[in-house]
């Protein structure tokens, strides 16, 4: 009986070997090397057609030599005084939400100006410097906008007509490695609706 099962077992073997080594042209104990017969083809289509347009780019002249070049730690972005030149940005210590008190005197300036303008809307801007994490320096920025809302509304102005925002560093007014650009972009602006 057991050899009756060996000589099944030992017949189905060899009958699979020899039909490995038929159909793919090398011994069946080469059975990782599976090169293709045929070379591996794929159609890529053309590229579509390239439509010039109609009229010619307009080209920019290089600069004039001897013209003033702006060097990228002097440029600044608008800041929102520009927007509303009543209502002036202040300004803020090194990783601290608390008005100094030049910042509580500009507060106030623009807390008259704004119970003089009751139509008027407000955005206050929460801004850090570069230094520090994206996640820390949002939640600065936001503290340092609700500081500043916050002393608005204790001097009278509705807290409906002020909303706050942080742009943490993303949005720095001054370009700059250095305290002189630091100190310019820990700030809280204002933008009007």
């Amino acid at each position: 009986m057991r050899t009756m099962r060996f000589l099944l077992v030992g017949s189905v073997l060899v009958l699979a070997v020899s039909a490995c080594s038929k159909t793919s042209g090398s011994p069946w104990w080469k059975f990782w090397d599976r090169t293709p017969s045929k070379p591996f083809a794929v159609e890529i289509p053309a590229p579509p057609e390239v439509v010039m347009p109609s009229t010619p780019l307009k080209e920019i002249p290089p600069p004039k030599a001897g013209a003033d070049v702006v060097e990228p730690a002097e440029i600044k972005r608008s800041p929102a005084s520009v927007v509303q030149p009543a209502l002036r940005t202040v300004y803020f210590d090194y990783d601290s939400a608390q008005l100094r008190e030049d910042a509580k005197e500009i507060l106030r300036e623009n807390a008259r100006w704004l119970q003089e303008h009751p139509q008027v809307e407000v955005q206050v801007q929460g801004h850090c410097d570069e230094r520090g994490t994206v996640e820390y320096n949002f939640n600065l920025g936001q503290r340092r906008a609700d500081a500043v809302k916050a002393f608005l509304v204790g001097l009278g102005v509705a807290p409906n007509r002020i909303h706050t925002i942080s742009y943490g560093k993303e949005r720095p007014a001054v370009l700059g490695h250095n305290e002189d650009a630091w100190r310019l972009n820990r700030r809280a602006e204002f933008h009007t609706y």
